[in-house]
């Protein structure tokens, strides 16, 4: 099961229309729990690159570019 499968059109219209101002504490520890669990799902699920000679992102700075 995927992300998108598990995903309804009014569970997002329903999240999006929420105001984050007006989250309580209670609910943004709900949503960071939710968060971690996810991410705990899609690191076991093998989803990561395991190949070890994959390119990695090089952080550039400005003088690189001539800034």
């Amino acid at each position: 099961m995927t992300a998108l499968s598990e995903a309804s059109p009014q569970s997002l219209d329903e999240l999006f229309s929420r105001d984050p101002l007006k989250l309580s504490d209670a609910d943004i520890t709900v949503i960071v729990v939710e968060l971690r669990r996810q991410r705990e799902k899609w690191e076991l699920s093998g989803t990561k690159s395991k190949d070890p000679d994959a390119k990695r992102v090089v952080p550039k700075s400005l003088s690189d570019i001539g800034l």
